[in-house]
């Protein structure tokens, strides 16, 4: 066995054993002094611990192991561990004590690249560390008397560490879902209060139409024109009641389908919607503003810009005017408006018009389901966006509905947009 001296360099060696005696079962070979010298080479050179060695001002002097490559030697030792910034005063304060506790600064995060050139980043040196990874441990000072200096040791934080981390991955992860159980649960609610109340008025208006057939039929001769009045309106709530349940579907559906995204031409898209949609020949609707290409999702754009503008037109009390869609960009965003000159919407509605088969007068449009602006609105939010209605029927009529639509829009369940942007 020979033993080497310090050496100056960031990888050097405390002893060697032969590898004859390590494979030919010598058991002096692992005694005493050999085997503590063989045992701290081995961890040494695989990063469990390195060591520094510092002169009275705090220069590296030498290094040894693995963990401690990335630290300079000949300059001081804060400039390689950043947590020893500001504390230099309470290092050289351990030399004044008749008997010096070590100062310690434990599970410090280093990142050992972050002090090399590239080339030595990547080098024998860090063990085949790139130079972004990062590891923990522990920083312990003590003074060396003897040695005139400190001595360092860099303790790699290993198994507590690694399971700390794992219980709060595992915390989070859990946390993550139960809201995600409580988000379904909530809609499970809003669903089975959905059906269990506003899907019972087409079917009390079916029985009520039943009825006022039977008493078509019993009467003589039967009132066959009676019959024929309830007949078409059960067909008028028929289709509703199946408009609603497909509306309902749709809703439950969305955030859960894939959208891909890609280059939409809003302009083409919108006179493609403006063209396809009926309307009275007195009642116009106009496409002004900007409409940029933009990154999207086709689907729910269609969506969001189609229900808008039907649910203008359907609404409309007199059937004679202007619904107007206009668009520009506003930062990060594409402001949306769908502007009508029709009676208005009171402001007692303005936040229950978005829930689902909320209607506020049911005379018009009776075959629609209801659910179209609730539609909209969890679209726009799966986007990333947000939407309001401005509308005040006691000072002027119409009604504007402004969508605030990500450019860049990712796949449905991103993030919403800052709630401070106008």
């Amino acid at each position: 066995m020979t033993t080497h001296p310090m050496a100056t360099g960031p990888m050097a060696t405390l002893t060697t054993v032969s590898s004859r005696d390590r494979n030919s079962g010598n058991a002096a070979a692992f005694d005493g002094d050999a085997a503590l010298l063989e045992a701290a080479s081995f961890m040494g050179n695989r990063g469990v611990f390195g060591l520094l060695w510092l002169d009275l001002d705090l220069i590296v002097r030498r290094v040894y192991g693995d963990i401690a490559a990335f630290v300079r030697v000949g300059e001081p030792v804060s400039e390689s561990l950043l947590a020893l910034i500001g504390q230099e005063d309470s290092i050289q304060a351990l030399k004044a004590l008749a008997h010096p506790a070590p100062l310690t600064i434990p599970n410090v995060a280093i990142m050992p690249g972050a002090s090399l050139p590239a080339e030595e980043a990547s080098g024998p040196n860090t063990a085949g560390r790139p130079a972004t990874s990062h590891v923990r441990m522990n920083i312990t000072v003590f003074w060396r008397p003897e040695l005139v200096g400190y001595q360092v040791l860099l303790g790699r934080v290993f198994s507590q560490d690694l399971a700390d981390h794992a219980v709060e991955d595992e915390i989070r992860k859990r946390r993550i879902a139960d809201a995600e159980l409580a988000r379904v649960n909530q809609q499970l609610e809003d669903f089975a209060y959905v059906i269990s109340h506003d899907l019972k008025a087409p079917l009390r208006a079916l029985r009520y139409y039943c009825e006022d057939v039977q008493e078509a039929l019993d009467n003589q001769p039967p009132d066959l024109a009676a019959i024929h009045k309830s007949a078409e309106s059960i067909q008028v709530a028929t289709r509703r009641m199946g408009n609603m349940l497909t509306g309902l579907l749709e809703y439950a559906r969305l955030g859960r389908q894939g959208n891909a995204v890609e280059d939409v031409e809003t302009a083409a898209l919108v006179d493609d919607i403006i063209a396809s949609i009926g309307r009275p020949d007195r009642l116009r609707i106009v496409r002004r503003g900007v409409w940029p290409t933009i990154r999207s999702a086709v689907a729910p754009f269609d969506l969001t810009v189609r229900n808008l503008i039907d649910n203008a037109v359907k609404h409309h009390d007199i059937g004679e005017g202007e619904v107007m869609v206009r668009a520009e960009v506003s930062g990060a965003n594409l402001v949306l408006d769908v502007v009508d000159d029709g009676v208005g919407i009171p402001k007692i509605w303005h936040e229950a018009i978005f829930e689902p088969f909320r209607r506020i007068d049911d005379t018009r449009s009776p075959e629609s389901s209801g659910i179209g602006l609730a539609l909209v609105k969890r679209t726009v939010e799966l986007a990333g966006g947000r939407i309001d209605v401005q509308s005040d029927p006691d000072t002027e009529r119409g009604t504007t509905f402004r969508v605030l639509w990500p450019l860049g829009t990712r796949p449905l369940g991103t993030s919403p947009i800052d709630p401070q942007q106008p």
